[in-house]
C-alpha cells in the first residue's frame, strides 16, 4: 500500500476514478438510506460525490500495490458549509477544525491497512496546524470510531435512523 497523498481533482481521469469507488463503497451498503440524500447520486454512471465543490475540499488517498485506489477519505474547514448540519450537528467556529466528508475503502482490506491510512491523514492534518475533526457516523459505527480516539459529540434520530455527530483532538492521538 502507498503512502496517503492529496488526490488532483483536477486530473478528469484521477476524478472519475474516486467517484467510481465512492459509489461502489457506499452503493454496497444499502441500509445506509440518509448518505441517498446527503451526496449527489449518479446511478446511471455509478458516480458519486459530496455536495461541495472540489475546490472547497481536498480529498487523500492510498493505492494498493498495483496502483488501484484503496482509502480515501475527504474533508474541508469551512465551519459554515458543514455537512453534518443536514443532520442537524453544529460544528463550532475554532480555529483548526476540519470535518470529514466522507471515508472509505475500496475493495477488501484489514484493520492494519487503515489504520496506516488514518495515521498518515491525521499526521498530515497536524502538520498543517489542524487540531479538531469532525465527523458523523451511523451507530453500527459509532464503536470503531471510538476505539480509534473519536468521542461522540452528539446524537440525532432521523427517519428512524441514529447518526452521531464525533470529534478527535489530534493533540490526544499519538502518531
Amino acid at each position: 500500500m502507498s503512502g496517503v497523498c492529496r488526490l488532483d481533482a483536477c486530473d478528469r481521469d484521477l476524478r472519475d476514478e474516486y467517484e467510481r469507488a465512492f459509489y461502489e463503497a457506499f452503493a454496497r451498503v444499502p441500509s445506509n438510506r440518509l448518505v441517498r440524500q446527503l451526496w449527489l447520486w449518479d446511478d446511471e454512471s455509478r458516480r458519486l460525490r459530496i455536495r461541495l465543490a472540489y475546490e472547497d475540499h481536498a480529498i487523500w488517498v492510498s493505492r494498493r500495490a498495483d496502483g488501484r485506489l484503496h482509502f480515501a477519505v475527504a474533508a474541508h474547514q469551512d465551519h459554515s458549509r458543514a455537512q453534518s448540519a443536514a443532520y442537524g450537528f453544529v460544528i463550532p467556529c475554532e480555529p483548526g477544525m476540519f470535518e470529514i466528508l466522507t471515508f472509505f475503502n475500496h475493495g477488501p482490506t484489514d484493520i492494519a491497512a487503515m489504520r496506516f491510512f488514518w495515521r498518515g491523514f491525521l499526521e498530515q492534518m497536524g502538520k498543517a496546524g489542524l487540531t479538531r475533526g469532525y465527523a458523523t457516523c451511523a451507530a453500527r459505527l459509532l464503536p470503531l470510531y471510538e476505539r480509534a480516539g473519536w468521542e461522540a459529540a452528539a446524537q440525532t434520530e432521523i427517519a428512524g435512523e441514529t447518526r452521531f455527530l464525533l470529534t478527535l483532538r489530534l493533540d490526544s492521538i499519538l502518531f
